[in-house]
């Protein structure tokens, strides 16, 4: 607990902290007024010491004390005055008092010979470093108090009359000097002031700008802390109307904005200052609006406005704009605070920008990873045409998609898959240089098309009349164009990024390698299942597959098994024909054999090379008739086919055949195969070219 000292004077008390002094008292002795009460007494008890008159003394004194006394209750109730006047008036009226008193000892220490004249002095010096008006009252009051009594007596003393006219002269001087002292001073402390509040809203400045650059760094220019920053304009730096208007597609729409009840949503270059400044690209600060012809009004109180470009790279990437009324008008000092700002503002905008785009190029590129994983998942080919379109459409936010693949055997391209409403339907023909994806295949490179603006092919997508944006990429392998993708936006203002247009390259590229990878999986499939001269299935694959159709032919309910036949085909004395002619007549004999099987056979049924000359088919709900009838028309056909061997000369061969029907008793392949077999025996022991049933 601090130390305190306890005064006492009669019946009052005061504590006060120990080195201090009451607070009533330190008012008293800081008051001017009081101050040169007290300095008034001391010379007239100066000169009372030296020439010693005790009723005078006695008189100045009493006349001391009472000015003391007036003084202090004025202090204490000028104190209680708020308006300028009032307080002019106050210190006026203290100054009569105090020159009052002063005429009142001069008439107690002698008059016109008192040596006490000087005091005038004093208190016109102090009535100077008030006002002229009042050194003026002061000094010449004092001048007649002076001279009156020495002009209305009896006899004029011309030495009185001169000492008045010293003081009169003096007291001007002194009033000149004070005023001018004063003025100095007045002015020194205005500048003072000024260069006080200067710096105060300098430091302002300075504080809402690291806030500002803070706010940037945390956050980024996102729209979230656009508004915090406006928000430090407002309540910071004392900015009533304040907008960013931001670049995009050729516009600059309104990022954030605070104090505007109505903003203007957008600008581009066409009116308004905000528009002179993305034509110029330089500030502009405009005093008074009402005489800028460019001048948009956003509120009728604006009376000036600042604006000044966020550029970047000799890019511009907005646009800030700083308004205020005539009540705070905005000066030089506000536009220099506003580029530095604005300088603030596009850094964090690019460095935003370029954050954005590294951040959507990384996401791309991990949907592009996770793309090749599903479309790498299975070698199955239709399966993988399926998985890229969807996950395509999943990366690029597409509205439909369509993906077309080179048909090797016919040399068209045709669409294998697509998603979307409206897309074109498996198997439509993609012609080479007609629309979107036909240019893509043609000129083998990215074809852009933004329908919305007539510029370009009327149907990017066959069947898809709403597409506004769409894209064409080829898909190349081994320098072929092995198909393409086209991908369509129904929305126009949604068009294609650089940054998609590099992802679709990349995309291409997994396309083609992910498709090559599917058909060369699917020949070399079909290759283990295919017997290389004739096209047929192979005898592995025969057996494999019919074993599955007998196993679900015995999963069925007994009546409601279909019949299931088989023939096996077996070419009439082969060897000699390949004596005579040649293995490459015996080739040639077997692969036209086969296409004849492969044309006369349906869809459904199995039919396969079992052996050097012998063939096998199995053919689901047939009956033993119909299957003899099949085979008999094969039989026919072949004996009439004439093949031409090497030389062009012509062949000619027959073959026997042996039809059997699956027994209910012993429904297995084995069974099966082995009655065809025993019908083929019968065929050929009963002469050859010729059918025959077990």
């Amino acid at each position: 607990m601090e130390r305190c000292w306890v005064v006492r004077y009669g019946p009052f008390m005061a504590t006060v902290p120990r080195g201090g002094v009451p607070v009533p008292l330190r008012r008293l002795l800081h008051d001017p007024y009081l101050l040169l009460a007290i300095a008034l007494v001391v010379p007239p008890l100066a000169v009372l010491v030296i020439e010693p008159k005790r009723a005078v003394a006695a008189e100045v004194l009493a006349g001391a004390a009472v000015l003391a006394v007036i003084q202090a209750v004025a202090a204490r109730l000028q104190r209680g005055l708020r308006s300028a006047r009032a307080l002019t008036a106050a210190s006026t009226l203290r100054l009569l008092i105090a020159l009052a008193y002063v005429t009142y000892v001069l008439a107690v220490t002698g008059g016109d010979t008192s040596p006490l004249v000087g005091l005038y002095v004093p208190v016109v010096t102090l009535a100077a470093a008030i006002g002229l008006r009042q050194a003026l009252v002061i000094g010449t009051l004092g001048v007649l108090a002076y001279l009156v009594p020495e002009l209305a007596g009896p006899v004029m003393h011309p030495e009185h009359v001169q000492r008045g006219v010293v003081l009169a002269t003096v007291s001007v001087i002194l009033v000149i000097g004070a005023r001018r002292m004063v003025g100095a001073l007045e002015r020194a402390l205005d500048e003072l002031r000024s260069a006080l509040t200067a710096e105060r809203r300098s430091a302002r400045q300075i504080a809402g700008i690291e806030a500002v650059g803070r706010i940037l760094a945390s956050a980024g220019p996102t729209s979230e802390a656009l508004s915090q920053v406006m928000s430090v304009f407002v309540e910071r730096l004392d900015y009533r109307y304040v907008a960013i208007y931001l670049s995009e597609g050729g516009q600059f729409h309104l990022g954030a904005q605070q104090g505007y009840a109505a903003p203007i949503p957008e600008h581009d270059s066409s009116n308004g200052v905000i528009a002179r400044v993305i034509r110029t690209r330089r500030p502009a600060f405009v005093p008074d609006v009402t005489v800028d012809p460019d001048y948009t009004s956003a509120d009728p109180a604006v009376r000036s406005e600042i604006c000044v470009p966020l550029l970047a790279h000799d890019e511009l990437l907005g646009i800030l704009n700083i308004e205020s009324t005539a009540a705070t008008p905005l000066d030089e000092t506000d536009l220099t605070l506003m580029v530095s700002v604005a300088d603030r503002l596009a850094a964090a905008l690019a460095l935003g920008r370029e954050r954005q785009t590294l951040a959507a190029r990384v996401a791309l590129l991990d949907r592009l990873r996770e793309l090749s994983a599903v479309i790498g998942s299975t070698l199955e080919p239709d399966r993988v045409l399926r998985s890229l379109v969807a996950a395509t459409r999943a990366v690029f936010a597409v509205d439909a998609i369509s993906l077309t693949v080179l048909e090797r055997a016919s040399g068209r391209y045709l669409v294998r898959a697509s998603e979307g409403p409206g897309a074109p339907e498996v198997g439509t023909e993609i012609r080479p240089g007609v629309g979107t994806c036909g240019r893509a295949i043609r000129d083998r490179t990215v074809v852009l098309d933004r329908l919305a603006d007539g510029d370009s092919d009327p149907d990017p997508l066959p069947g898809v009349p709403s597409i506004a944006i769409a894209a064409g990429v080829p898909i190349v392998r081994d320098g072929a164009v092995v198909g393409s993708m086209t991908i369509g936006r129904t929305d126009p203002s949604r068009p294609f990024t650089e940054l998609e247009q590099e992802a679709m390259t990349l995309l291409a590229g997994q396309a083609a390698l992910a498709i090559a990878n599917a058909f060369l999986h699917a020949e070399v499939a079909e290759l283990a299942i295919r017997d290389p001269l004739t096209g047929l299935h192979n005898r592995r694959f025969f057996e494999e597959v019919a074993e599955r159709i007998l196993a679900t032919q015995r999963r069925r309910p007994s009546g409601e098994r279909p019949p299931i036949s088989a023939i096996l085909f077996d070419l009439d004395r082969f060897g000699r024909l390949n004596e005579r002619h040649g293995h490459q007549a015996g080739d040639a004999v077997l692969r036209a054999f086969g296409e004849l099987l492969r044309l006369r056979f349906r869809e459904s049924d199995l039919v396969a090379r079992v052996g050097g000359e012998e063939f096998a088919a199995i053919l689901e709900g047939a009956s033993l008739a119909d299957t003899m009838r099949v085979a008999e028309e094969v039989r026919a056909a072949f004996r009439a086919l004439v093949v031409l061997g090497p030389g062009s000369q012509p062949i000619s061969a027959t073959v026997s055949a042996g039809c059997a029907t699956l027994d209910a008793a012993d429904p297995t392949r084995e069974a099966l195969m082995r009655a065809a077999d025993v019908a083929l025996y019968m065929a050929k022991h009963g002469g050859r070219d010729r059918v025959a049933a077990a």
